[in-house]
């Protein structure tokens, strides 16, 4: 929709746009001086007062520009109310540029009355190039006393081959696509859902252009309203799945601050092509981890400032005294060379440092932290450093170096007083470069004698609050065929799964397992590896080895079966690991018979079920509880047999 303007006056609500002639150059001249009025209306007296109309014609645009990606860009769409006065003009348009904004080909269309528009312009040769389309309202800057008189025009655009869509809907309601002006989306470039409100995708919509959700919440209601377009729900962002039917969706990446949630109340079905849940590395000072140090020593700025040499320098050399696992204190740094390539005029008390020295401490990671955004906090309690012109500077940073350390990308922070600070980057997805976090003091070398009086900085480890996108599958089973590995599953539901409460503010968690959990009901987050490269997880009960959302004699058999029990051999759910720790022991054998469930039948069968459970067991339950009483005494008489022969 309309993202760009030149002056036209225009509103948007709800994706709906409303035109209106220009007012702001004549109302800017009100309250101006007598050559503004004089300029701008058509003042009979010099501009002492402002004539009753404005004397300048303007061309106002208000557009969208995006990059040719179709063989034809086509602008189209309907005029749902007109009271322009006759004396302005308004013209939807389609322009084409080359990368210097040299006009290549344009359409227009002159708007006079209620209907439909539309424009189109070859785009074969011309991929690559700019387009705009938009609406242009030409006439004199208008009086605002005048307007109601001089009316408006309400445009409600329609998506077509090459449209970029943006639907906006403000805070506190809920529109259907259709009310928000898409009865459907048969294809686009680009849709982007702006503002707190809600959007109710209930049509079906085939376009595969990318979906932003930069606010508010995407509703799917529609099985078939999302199933080819990538989507990304940035901070701030919803995409809720709410069709009780089994829904496909392409991929789908939830940035930090951004959710996607299935309903608590049914059990759904839903299956991505790929699913990314983003995370933020939270690192902070730390002595276990910050073991590198390096220096970098230049000619004082008023000698040039020449870059002299770089090497690794020990921590403690940095002045970077590490008094606890959590705190440093860094200082200016000293040389005992008593040169005058180090002092001016040469090294003693009092002399004045010849060189710059910016000392770094940081710790660094090889490949693990690629792709991530990386964020280094702490908490300065003493500032005591000479600071200023030609003195002593600290900064944090965040660093991602190329393999061969020849470029780098980086994040900086100046901290110069007391209080917390933080520092992030989103580093690149190459597995072959280095991010480094860190501390750097910066300034003239000092003499060791006169140390004291220059001060220092404690940087204290700050704890910070988890930071990332947030899964929330309700009571549902979510399918992901590629691109999100065992490993990284099971790392985001134990972010979900945070105390145990199922509350987390980031990775997969399940409003429903939350719910049942307050109330002392054992549910939880499940989850399989396929075997073909795709994994699913679900709302699930402990002891639901297949997740079918019974507890069953299938599930004692894989419980048996694999035979992991008390082995300390790595396994997953479906083995029997049923609080995310890598093993099945007797942890997990108290979680399976702590549901109650065994042979009690569907636990998923809506809200309000999660607590049911059989209250007298039946043969087959009586015998799978023996089973595992056996499990427990087997495992005692092991661990004592073992104990015995030491």
């Amino acid at each position: 929709m309309v993202v760009n303007g030149s002056g036209t006056g225009a509103t948007i609500t709800d994706n709906v746009l409303d035109l209106y002639p220009n007012y702001n150059t004549y109302a800017n001249s009100l309250n101006g001086t007598n050559a503004d009025r004089a300029f701008w209306t058509n003042s009979s007296n010099g501009g002492v007062t402002p004539g009753p109309r404005g004397n300048k014609w303007m061309e106002a645009n208000t557009y969208v520009e995006s990059t040719v990606a179709t063989d034809t860009a086509v602008f189209s769409g309907t005029v749902s109310a007109y009271s322009l006065a006759s004396e302005f003009r308004a013209q939807a348009f389609i322009k084409l540029f080359d990368s210097n904004y040299n006009l290549v080909g344009t359409q227009s269309q002159p708007l006079t009355g209620q209907g439909n528009f539309s424009l189109s312009l070859d785009t074969f040769f011309y991929q690559g190039y700019r387009v705009q389309s938009g609406f242009m309202v030409s006439g004199t800057n208008a009086n605002p006393a005048a307007a109601l008189a001089n009316g408006s025009l309400q445009v409600i655009t329609q998506p077509s081959g090459g449209s970029v869509i943006l639907i906006n809907v403000g805070s506190g309601t809920t529109r259907t696509q259709a009310q928000a002006g898409y009865p459907s989306i048969p294809s686009a470039i680009v849709v982007t859902k702006t503002g707190s409100g809600t959007v109710v995708f209930d049509a079906a919509n085939p376009y595969t252009g990318p979906t932003n959700i930069n606010g508010g919440t995407l509703r799917v209601s529609n099985t078939a309203g999302l199933t080819a377009s990538p989507v990304t729900i940035n901070d701030g962002g919803t995409l809720a799945i709410a069709a009780a039917n089994p829904t496909n969706l392409a991929s789908v990446t939830v940035d930090v601050g951004g959710a996607m949630t299935l309903r608590s109340d049914v059990a759904q079905s839903v299956s991505l092509q790929s699913l990314a849940i983003k995370s933020v590395v939270q690192l902070t000072v730390d002595s276990g981890t910050m073991t590198n140090g390096f220096m970098n020593v230049s000619d004082l700025p008023s000698a040039g400032g020449a870059f002299q040499f770089g090497s690794q320098w020990a921590v403690p050399d940095l002045r970077a005294d590490f008094t606890s696992g959590t705190s440093v204190t860094l200082a200016p740094c000293f040389v005992t060379d008593t040169s005058s390539f180090w002092y001016t005029p040469s090294g003693q008390p009092g002399a004045t440092g010849n060189k710059i020295m910016e000392a770094n401490v940081y710790g660094q990671a090889d490949g693990t932290l690629a792709g991530k955004t990386v964020k280094f906090s702490g908490t300065v309690p003493s500032y005591s450093l000479l600071s200023g012109s030609g003195n002593w500077t600290v900064n944090a940073f965040v660093r991602d170096f190329s393999a061969d350390y020849s470029s780098v990308t980086q994040s900086v922070v100046p901290i110069s007083g007391t209080g917390a600070f933080s520092v992030s980057l989103a580093t690149s997805s190459d597995p072959t470069r280095h991010v480094q976090w860190g501390l750097q003091t910066t300034g003239p070398d000092v003499w060791v004698t006169d140390l004291p009086s220059k001060g220092n900085v404690v940087v204290n480890a700050l704890p910070v609050a988890a930071e990332g996108g947030k899964v929330d599958v309700g009571r549902g089973f979510v399918t992901v065929a590629s691109g999100l590995t065992p490993v990284e599953l099971v790392t985001a539901i134990v972010a979900g799964r945070a105390d145990g409460s199922w509350t987390g503010a980031t990775g997969i968690t399940s409003t429903a397992a939350a719910a049942a959990v307050a109330v002392s009901t054992p549910r939880a987050v499940g989850w399989l590896d396929n075997g073909d490269g795709s994994v699913s997880f679900a709302y699930a009960a402990p002891g639901d080895t297949n997740i079918d959302w019974q507890v069953d004699v299938l599930d004692a058999s894989n419980f048996l079966s694999f035979g992991k029990f008390d082995t300390g051999f790595a396994a997953d759910w479906l083995e029997g690991d049923f609080n995310y720790d890598g093993v099945v022991d007797v942890l997990d054998a108290a979680d399976f018979f702590g549901t109650g469930l065994y042979d009690a039948g569907n636990y998923n069968t809506g809200a309000g079920s999660a607590g049911s459970v059989a209250a007298v067991p039946e043969p087959s339950s009586l015998a799978f509880m023996a089973i595992g009483a056996g499990l427990l005494v087997a495992r005692g008489v092991r661990r004592w047999s073992c104990s015995c022969a030491g």
